[in-house]
């Protein structure tokens, strides 16, 4: 097979079944991290839910329920050792319009979120954070003020679209 080919695998009905989007790999290929819409199991709007690899099989979803409300939480990211979920939410320490906030495993799972403090979350959009792999520096997409363009709020009509400007 040539170098650089690419192989699509359907990954089954335990993680297909409704809609799976934004997946994110663990480093060691093992965990998988998705948010899942319309899964039975979920508590409403957008859940977040991990597999894991067992051998070549990824195993039965499981919901993340410390971390799914009736709201929308999506997973952005999780940390080279995985210890560490980035999530895009609307928790009840939120800002504003999406923020986000942090869980960290321990032997118990998965800790209650953490909110992200001002400058990172403001009353405006922020999301998809994603930590450089040394942990120093975030990187996240935000509608604030000050972007690259002309200033659009998220949830107005411009251009085609309700995204605002995400920079």
């Amino acid at each position: 097979e040539p170098e650089g080919s690419v192989f699509v695998t359907d990954l089954g009905k335990e993680i297909n079944l409704g809609s799976a989007i934004n997946p994110v790999i663990e480093a060691s290929g093992k965990k998988l991290f998705f948010t899942g819409i319309g899964f039975p199991e979920g508590k409403g709007g957008e859940d977040i839910f991990e597999s894991s690899m067992d051998d070549t099989v990824w195993s039965s979803r499981k919901p993340l329920s410390l971390l799914n409300t009736p709201a929308n939480e999506s997973v952005s990211s999780v940390s080279i050792d995985g210890t560490e979920l980035l999530i895009t939410g609307n928790y009840s320490s939120s800002y504003g319009n999406g923020d986000i906030f942090a869980s960290f495993l321990t032997d118990k799972g998965w800790t209650n979120v953490r909110h992200y403090r001002q400058p990172i979350n403001t009353e405006h959009f922020e999301g998809d954070g994603i930590k450089t792999p040394d942990g120093k520096a975030l990187i996240f997409s935000s509608d604030r003020p000050d972007g690259s363009f002309e200033y659009h709020k998220k949830g107005d009509y411009f251009a085609g679209s309700y995204d605002g400007n995400i920079d």
